[in-house]
């Protein structure tokens, strides 16, 4: 060998996981949900939010989140710099074949004998901002400028988790509050409300499993037990999969890509959910409720009052449409789907399903709609 080659190996030479994979996973899921709810993650925040993990993991390797561990960091879990576009993911021939294999996947778990809608979940996460985010308002015509006032809210955000059974039923709203040094597996309850906390508000794999608890309480014996959503890392994560192994509640992850078409709580749930609370938050923003710090900037609002909002507006979502959106993802007939009578992926999607390899409907374990993504799990 060239000694020139040759030579002591540098410190930490070789590491490519400096945080650990546990709470590399958990940064990789706050990206995912943040990019979920649209909103801009730029390298550095990636950096902050990872120099803070580490302090909060008491993660002592001298870790500063180097130029060098960010790119690292980005090409091991799949992530890279891209230019914001508003054209779909998927092409037409992709979304259609991914639809039609999770609706044969989900077909053939509803039909088993041990199917129970009563004890099947959807669930998801939204988040609701305290200010308007549409650029739109109503002005004089010719008007060459037009210029909204900021009114100290924008910042401000509330979390919430919603879920319903597959039977039609609600299940108590979870609002997920901040709260630092906390974990996400400790909760409360407040005017009917459950509260989780952690240290940014987010869901993350430890808040999904005591959530999972929490909804599926150990003391249920009952056979049929299925959770449904979508593949948000959080829900996906090695952990939350072998805790609902351990649980045996069959695992039914949406496809990404799917979910404007075949999730429940995006058909119609979280829309109705949010025009309820869009006018009780506008009524307090306007309300002597409202404290305000020395310089005159308005306080977030308390848990309480927040867990009041959830729980008025969760109980004024009308049942039918809680039930229509559940047919309409695929726990109906097939006229009542959503992708099935879309009118532009529709056709296409009738076409496929109608001619579809009933075949399919036999594989029991798995069902693989991409080559490089095995989305749609069953761990029971």
């Amino acid at each position: 060998m060239n000694e020139s080659n040759t030579g002591q190996r540098v410190s930490g030479g070789g590491r490519t996981c400096l945080l650990g994979s546990d709470v590399e996973e958990q940064l990789a899921g706050i990206i995912v949900q943040e990019r979920q709810e649209g909103n801009r993650v730029s390298g550095s925040q990636v950096q902050q939010w990872a120099k803070e993990l580490a302090l909060e993991n008491d993660i002592s390797n001298n870790f500063n989140a180097s130029d060098g561990w960010l790119a690292k960091f980005l090409s091991r879990n799949g992530f890279s710099y891209r230019r914001v576009t508003n054209l779909t993911s998927l092409t037409s021939q992709e979304l259609v074949k991914r639809a039609s294999n999770y609706m044969i996947y989900l077909r053939a778990a509803l039909e088993r004998d041990t199917a129970n809608l009563d004890n099947t979940i959807l669930m998801d996460e939204t988040a609701v901002y305290l200010e308007d985010p549409r650029r739109i308002t109503v002005n004089e015509k010719g008007k060459r400028h037009v210029s909204l006032r900021s009114t100290g809210f924008a910042s401000m955000r509330i979390t919430v988790l919603l879920s319903v059974t597959a039977s039609g039923r609600k299940l108590p709203p979870v609002l997920i509050a901040k709260k630092s040094g906390a974990s996400g597996t400790k909760f409360e309850k407040k005017a009917g409300c459950c509260i989780f906390y952690n240290s940014k508000a987010w869901v993350n794999q430890d808040l999904i499993k005591a959530w999972i608890d929490l909804v599926f309480p150990h003391v249920l014996m009952a056979t049929g037990k299925a959770l449904v959503w979508d593949s948000c890392r959080a829900h996906t994560a090695n952990s939350v999969k072998e805790h609902l192994k351990r649980r045996g509640i069959r695992n039914i992850v949406i496809p990404g890509g799917l979910t404007p078409y075949v999730q429940a709580g995006d058909l119609g749930i979280y829309k109705s959910f949010k025009d309820k609370l869009s006018p009780i938050i506008a009524d307090w923003k306007i309300s002597d409720q409202v404290e305000r710090t020395r310089s005159g900037n308005p306080k977030p609002p308390k848990e309480d009052t927040i867990c009041n909002w959830i729980l008025e507006a969760w109980q004024k979502v009308d049942a039918s449409v809680i039930l229509n959106s559940i047919k309409a993802a695929g726990f109906g007939n097939e006229e009542n789907w959503m992708v099935y009578k879309h009118d532009i992926y529709g056709p296409e999607f009738r076409n496929v399903w109608l001619n579809r390899d009933v075949s399919d409907v036999n594989n029991e374990t798995e069902c693989e709609v991409d080559e490089d993504e095995n989305l749609v799990e069953d761990d029971s």
